[in-house]
């Protein structure tokens, strides 16, 4: 019930795009907490969201003895237009793997750690693709595939008849964005410690490609702590922003 109140308020709320984006308008905001502390945790967020939940996450990481470096995204770095898409993930990737870097040679991290829920999992699997001295990931409702978890989330709708307006199938799309899809950078997390919370109930990022996210990064020898949910969407992402440990 939540997440279709949720759906139904985005696809209403977030409708109207911004003209004048630019794909270096995607990254519309980044803190550092305490960035002097031994490990550093850097946390991507959901789609339109972060805000006092994301608040409340970076200190209750900061109190257990982590800097925290967080980011807040462009609503439009998902968009029915398949090249600003793929150029703002693009971007996204780049920024942050240089802001690891920076701070990292300044401050010379025993770990660092990546943390995501939603569509944050997307921009955390391109890092790690980059930055593989990462030590921990923590994904929250993570799809497999962006292109197919947009076509069927229940959030999503209004993009997917946007781009099926343009002549687009879903087949079309998953090729064009398959450099996106978290899945296909599994191999990156062998041998780290992976948690990974999925939803059975979620329908907006459905449970199918969560599920097919957990079997990818199995098979791919990461060290996986796998919690499953009956919840939806938005109460596995607040219980862990919240409360999990």
């Amino acid at each position: 019930m939540i997440d279709f109140a949720i759906s139904r308020y985005a696809s209403l709320r977030y409708r109207e795009r911004d003209s004048n984006y630019q794909t270096s308008d995607a990254i519309t905001g980044r803190s550092i907490i305490d960035p002097s502390s031994e490990r550093l945790t850097v946390l991507f967020p959901p789609w339109h969201g972060g805000g006092f939940v994301y608040g409340a996450l970076a200190r209750r990481i900061k109190d257990s003895g982590s800097s925290v470096l967080s980011y807040t995204f462009h609503g439009d770095v998902l968009q029915p237009d398949v090249d600003t898409v793929l150029q703002s993930f693009t971007y996204i990737k780049d920024t942050i793997t240089e802001d690891i870097d920076e701070l990292n040679r300044e401050h010379r991290y025993d770990a660092v750690d990546l943390v995501a829920t939603s569509l944050g999992n997307v921009s955390l699997a391109l890092v790690a693709s980059e930055y593989g001295e990462f030590r921990n990931a923590t994904m929250i409702v993570p799809g497999s595939n962006l292109a197919r978890c947009m076509w069927e989330g229940s959030r999503t709708q209004d993009i997917r008849q946007q781009f099926e307006a343009q002549g687009l199938a879903v087949e079309d799309l998953d090729s064009s964005w398959d450099i996106l899809a978290p899945k296909q950078y599994a191999e990156v997390f062998a041998d780290k410690n992976v948690k990974i919370h999925i939803s059975d109930s979620d329908t907006v990022i459905p449970a199918g490609f969560q599920q097919e996210m957990a079997v990818a990064l199995r098979e791919n020898a990461a060290n996986l702590d796998l919690k499953t949910s009956q919840h939806g969407h938005v109460a596995n992402i607040l219980k862990y922003c919240l409360s999990d440990k």
